[in-house]
């Protein structure tokens, strides 16, 4: 396992140990889909040299001073994209990740569940 993984991995799960991880790997790059409740909030790939973190948040939903968090859009399933490329970026990942963590437990709705579905309604599911 990537060493990054498994410091932000650590991090998460001691943040939320009722988060779930869903691992599938592509043919050139790992992916990590994270869930709480049925539903996706954060999304981790693994590259060679970085991790791309994918969160349910928009940029200018964040408190971001030093300004890593970029748009995103694919499917309406993330907002914001940002790289980890060291030990010492994963503190301040963890502070956008949570942010879009508590952001996305006051939602009452998501596009994505573990099982594949997807929702059209809003208030289908509630955080």
């Amino acid at each position: 396992m990537n060493y990054l993984v498994e410091q932000l991995r650590n991090r998460l799960f001691a943040f939320d140990d009722k988060t779930i991880e869903v691992i599938k790997h592509g043919k050139t790059e790992g992916w990590r889909f994270y869930y709480r409740n049925n539903v996706s909030f954060l999304y981790v790939s693994e590259r060679r040299n970085k991790l791309v973190v994918f969160i349910k948040a928009q940029p200018t939903e964040l408190d971001d001073p030093r300004q890593v968090a970029d748009w995103f859009r694919h499917y309406g399933l993330m907002e914001s994209t940002f790289d980890v490329h060291d030990n010492d970026e994963i503190k301040y990942a963890m502070s956008l990740i949570k942010q879009a963590y508590y952001l996305d437990k006051g939602r009452k709705y998501s596009a994505f569940t573990t099982d594949n579905s997807w929702i059209v309604k809003k208030g289908e599911i509630s955080g």
